[in-house]
Order: structure tokens, then sequence, then C-alpha cells
């Protein structure tokens, strides 16, 4: 299970050195967000994730509250990962843990705010690109980043330019080359790739950041070019495996598995295609939360509701948790209902025995919708 623990920060309601759960830690970030926003006012904390079956956190970072920089923490985290550097084994965890934030995190905090509109107004309506918002976060991300930098770059030198000509000469065609990326990523928010996929084609994979490797992979994904895929992440299928599910792209995913099956992807299909016996029957796959939570879900399909209440224990779904007593509630009652019912005598209880016919019928009708 995920937790929270805010190590700086001076507010009331921010508790310091103590766990909290990671989706009461969301909400609380963002009912504190938006505090500070009404109050124009900035309060700094320092945090960090940690998982109660691992040794070390899985995230540190700084909050700023009332900085407009995310409404909570899922927002920031999730912004935040794809521009840590990580190596391969490390990039399974990284995507174990975005697949358990998801989990942890009420639908109402995953939401990111709409802060664009203002940049949109004034443009033809013909040319505003239909790319998700995730496209568009991460291209603004790294256009950003090269925007900086190029600005960097000038400001430095030309404040000196009469001692460091040659040096300058150089920066100033890396400069401009930047400009040409700046250009591609322009050009990727309307919707045109080409220049942008051929630029990040070209680079070596191990000088990709994870930001330009997530924008690449989403984009060999969409033309299911598997071998660019499997070179990205290091001829890991099973890691390219995990992407694609995690982006819910099952055609695609069933495409790869083809070519490349991989236990992580049968067990992603079997779900998909409700083949949920043969799901719980795979041995040697991965386990993270998610496919824990799917485990539980082939469980109560089946009506096992004893191996899924034992799944449970392995991941933080209270969803499921509802779901499974409110099961076996209703069994109970249709058991007791069933009892009360054979009791009775068809010809002296009929009126009774139909009511609690009619009873058994809607507790039926519930257990089936579950």
């Amino acid at each position: 299970m995920l937790y929270v623990n805010f190590v700086q920060g001076k507010h009331e309601k921010l508790p310091k050195h103590e766990r909290i759960p990671f989706d009461e830690a969301v909400a609380l970030s963002q009912e504190i967000e938006m505090e500070m926003r009404e109050k124009k006012a900035k309060i700094t904390s320092y945090f960090y994730v940690i998982d109660d079956e691992l040794p070390d956190s899985l995230y540190e970072g700084e909050f700023v509250f009332g900085s407009y920089t995310a409404p909570n923490l899922f927002i920031h985290i999730r912004n935040n990962l794809p521009t840590i550097r990580t190596n391969k084994e490390h990039e399974k965890l990284r995507l174990s843990f975005i697949a358990d934030m998801e989990e942890a995190t009420d639908e109402q905090y995953k939401q990111e705010e709409d802060m664009e509109n203002d940049l949109y107004r004034d443009l033809d309506s013909t040319k505003i690109s239909h790319l998700k918002r995730w496209q568009r976060r991460t291209i603004y991300g790294a256009a950003g980043f090269f925007a900086i930098l190029s600005a960097g770059v000038f400001a430095f030198f030309f404040l000196q330019i009469a001692g460091f000509q040659t040096a300058y000469e150089q920066q100033a065609a890396e400069a401009e080359e930047q400009s040409d990326v700046i250009t591609y990523y322009e050009q990727a928010l309307l919707g045109e790739e080409e220049n942008l996929q051929s630029y990040l084609g070209e680079k070596n994979v191990s000088t990709l950041s994870n930001r330009e490797t997530g924008i690449y992979a989403r984009m060999m994904a969409d033309q299911e070019e598997f071998e660019t895929l499997n070179t990205l992440y290091e001829g890991d299928m099973s890691l390219v495996a995990s992407f694609l599910a995690q982006e819910s792209n099952t055609d695609t995913l069933r495409a790869y598995n083809d070519q490349f099956p991989t236990n992580e992807g049968q067990f992603e299909l079997a779900f998909a295609d409700e083949n949920y016996e043969e799901l719980l029957e795979m041995e040697n796959v991965e386990i993270n939360n998610r496919r824990s939570e799917m485990r539980t879900e082939a469980f109560i399909e089946l009506g096992d509701l004893e191996g899924a209440r034992e799944e449970l224990e392995n991941n933080t779904s209270s969803d499921l948790a509802d779901r499974i007593n409110r099961l076996e509630e209703l069994n109970s009652q249709i058991a007791e209902l069933d009892e009360q019912i054979s009791n009775l005598d068809d010809d002296d209880d009929e009126d009774e025995i139909a009511t609690l016919q009619e009873e058994r019928e809607e507790a039926e009708s519930e257990l089936n919708d579950l």
C-alpha cells in the first residue's frame, strides 16, 4: 500500500513525519492547494512516497501549495515522473508505481486543469490539434525545456562573446538546432508529427530522456513499429507489453503479443477477453497492484468470493472490497429467503411466498449486475 510522508510545510492541516495513505494525501493536497490559491499565498512542502513492502521511497519531491503547478500530489507526480531518467530495471518499478497510484486515486483527482483556453482563444479552429491532453502536455514540456535551454545559451554567450568567439559559434549552431526542435514540437501540436518523429528516431536511444522515450514509444505503438519499441525498452518485451497495457491499447497489445508473446501480455489479453479461468491459471507473471486487482475481479466473475477476498490482501482496491462485501451479503440474503420460502405452505402462504420471491428476484438481479 502507498503512503505519503510530509516532512516540511507550515500549515495546520498538514501533518509532518506521519504516514498518510496515498489517496488521503492526494485529497488533502488538493484541499490545501485550493485554499492557498484563494489566499494568493504559497507554502513549500517536501514529501516522499513509500510502499510498505519496499525498503526505499518510490518518489521524493517538493510540492508548492498555491503555485498552480498542479492541483494535487497525484497530478504533480504523474507530470514529473517522465522527466526522471532511470535504467530498465527501475523503469519496471516506475510503471508499477504509476499503476498503483492510478488505482489508489479517486477519478475526481485525476483530471488535469484546463489552463490552455486563453492560449487558444485566437487560434483558427481548423488548426487546433486533436491530440489528447497527455500528448499536448508532454510535447509542451519538452518544447519548454528546449526553449529555456536555447534562451540560456544565447544569453550566456552574448554576454561573453568577446572572449569566447569560437565557443559562441559552436553553441550558436547548437541553439539553431534546438530552435528546429521547438518547431517540430509546435508542428506536432497541430497534428503534424513527421518531423518530430524523424528527429527522435535519429537520436541514440541511450540519449533520449524519459519524456522523449514516452512520446516516441506512443508514436511507434500507433504505427505498430514493434521492433523499434523493443529497442526503446532495451529488448524487454514484458516491459513493452506492460507499457501497451497501461496505455489501454488492447488492439496494439494483441498485435504485439502475436509477434512477441510474453506472459504479461497474455495475462492482460486474457482479462480483456474475459478468459478468467485462463488468467488465474497463468504462472510466472509479474504481478503488480493493478494485476492483483485483475485477479481479484476474475475470482469474483467466477463466483469464487473466498479466492477474491484472499487475493484482495495483495492490492488496495476499496471498490473491490465493497463489491465482495455486497456480494456476500446478497448470497446470504438469497439463502435466507430460500429457507423461508421452503418452510411455507404453497397453498396457505401464497401471498407471503410471492412477496419473498419478489425480494429474492431483486437480490438476484443485483447479484448478477455486480
